[in-house]
């Protein structure tokens, strides 16, 4: 096979597995985008709902509070109804207080000296009366307005006897603001329904809409989840892809439906569109690399011909190839005597420069290795060096934390804590100084000082931590001056001490002198 078969078939191995992958890249990405959107719809349903439970919510509380009134047992009616105003939560939003018989008392609607209505009671009245609780209705028809409204009633019964029905209404305009000031996408087909399946807001034609029941395969899927997806058509004949979200206790519905066009035209057009470059850029690469395949041949048979001179001891003659890699080859053929010569007196220098470097390199490692066993030798000393100070310290402050301790033995178990924390203080010293340790350099503070005492006051500590109790120990000393470290001959002495201790059988006389 040529040279350009032989990329034909390269273009071919290399697009199509692009092309398969691209293309399945795209769609997972469509879906990807779906679920995307998908999710999106979802959590602003969710946020509506919460809206309007939240909304809700609040009327009740302020209802409840407004129960509790002590301007209701006062018979202050205008107290009432200016606590009444300020405890609205929308300008939508009026509160009726009303008698036993069915007259209003107070209607935040009216400017004050207004006529009240002469009938306004719900016709349920009796039953809202003899609750015992918050009631909420659906959405009804106002007795007076003769709009659709959100209802919610609660008994009061004073001190006198005497029963009253508190009412704040909502009316549906307001929950139709909720779904303006939600800022919603405007293809999107949003509405709330409640308990009993009737729109209260919609997106879209709501004065159209609105007090007629919504779609029932919705409300069938809404009564059996609490939250979900399904593909339904709308009262208008719209596909979509309907997210619906109940609301507790209120059990109202907040359906929001994206249209199924809206949701996979995109998608797929671009996918189409995808598709349709990727069969375009396989036939072109096929037909590009046919032709750069001729071009190259051309230029590898004659570098070839060069070549077979340049072997036989003649200079080349080269014609242009018109491919610029090629016809720099061919510039680099007539040198390639003297590019040799040069590249082996290079490889000699670097060769050079590799065993310089090993030898720096395998210096730099025997001196780290020396630096870290310097460092675990002082570590495992000072680890040694701390369990003499810590015991003593330990056991002088049991001893001054007796009671019946006498002050002599109190002040002997105060002066052993001192001088160990003083040994601890510079074995701490040492430890912070790790630089100097890792460079053997550690310094001394030297003084004259009686070797008797230090190894006086090293056996006193040590007696003192109760690590006598299985042997005797005589000491006999003599006053020795010296110039030395004290801490370091203390460290010294309490280790060969400690050694004894430990290597010595029970009940053999230890003599030290």
């Amino acid at each position: 096979m040529k040279l350009k078969f032989h990329l034909a078939l390269l273009s071919i191995a290399t697009v199509a597995p692009l092309v398969t992958f691209s293309w399945m890249a795209l769609h997972d990405l469509r879906q990807s985008e779906q679920a995307a959107l998908h999710a999106r719809v979802f959590t602003a349903t969710r946020s509506l709902a919460n809206a309007v439970q939240s909304d809700v919510g609040r009327a009740e509380a302020a209802l409840r509070v407004l129960a509790a009134s002590s301007s209701l047992a006062s018979a202050r009616y205008e107290d009432f109804r200016m606590q009444a105003l300020a405890a609205r939560v929308a300008p939508e939003n009026w509160i009726v207080l009303m008698d036993s018989a069915g007259h209003q008392l107070v209607n935040t609607r009216l400017s004050p000296g207004e006529p009240f209505p002469a009938s306004g009671a719900p016709p349920n009245f009796g039953e809202l009366l003899s609750a015992t609780d918050v009631t909420i209705s659906g959405l009804v028809v106002g007795q007076i307005t003769k709009r659709p409204q959100i209802r919610l009633d609660v008994p009061i019964r004073l001190p006198d006897g005497q029963t009253l029905l508190l009412t704040s209404a909502l009316s549906a305009d307001y929950f139709q603001r909720l779904l303006t000031d939600a800022k919603l996408p405007s293809e999107w087909l949003v509405g709330v329904f409640d308990d009993k399946g009737i729109t209260v807001a919609r997106s879209h034609r709501a004065q159209e809409y609105v007090g007629k029941p919504g779609g029932k395969v919705l409300l069938e899927a809404a009564r059996r989840a609490s939250e979900g997806r399904l593909s339904t058509v709308s009262r208008e004949g719209i596909a979509l892809h309907d997210t619906f979200v109940t609301i507790p206790r209120l059990n109202w519905v907040i359906a929001n439906g994206v249209r199924a066009s809206d949701l996979e035209s995109a998608s797929l057009k671009a996918l189409r569109t995808a598709t349709l470059g990727m069969v375009i850029a396989v036939f072109g690469s096929f037909c590009i690399a046919l032709w750069l395949g001729a071009r190259l041949s051309r230029a590898f048979g004659q570098t070839a011909r060069a070549a077979a001179l340049m072997g036989r001891g003649e200079l080349p003659r080269f014609d242009k190839s018109h491919v610029e890699e090629f016809d720099l080859l061919q510039q680099q053929l007539e040198q390639v005597h003297a590019d040799l010569l040069d590249e082996r007196v290079a490889r000699q220098g670097v060769e050079e420069q590799r065993q310089a470097l090993l030898l720096s390199e395998q210096a730099a490692r025997q001196l780290a290795e020396q630096q870290n066993q310097s460092k675990d030798e002082f570590l495992a000393m000072l680890g040694h060096e701390l369990r003499n100070p810590l015991g003593a310290i330990r056991s002088a402050a049991t001893i001054a934390n007796t009671d019946r301790a006498k002050p002599e033995a109190r002040s002997f178990a105060l002066g052993v804590i001192a001088r160990q924390a003083d040994h601890l203080a510079r074995i701490i010293e040492d430890l912070l100084e790790v630089n100097r340790v890792l460079r053997g350099k550690i310094t001394l503070r030297l003084e004259h000082l009686d070797l008797a005492e230090v190894v006086q006051a090293v056996v006193a500590s040590t007696r003192t931590a109760g690590r006598f109790e299985r042997h005797e120990v005589q000491v006999s000393i003599a006053p020795a001056f010296v110039l030395g470290d004290r801490t370091r001959l203390e460290q010294v002495v309490s280790n060969l001490l400690s050694n004894a201790l430990k290597f010595t059988p029970e009940g053999v006389l230890s003599r030290w002198r």
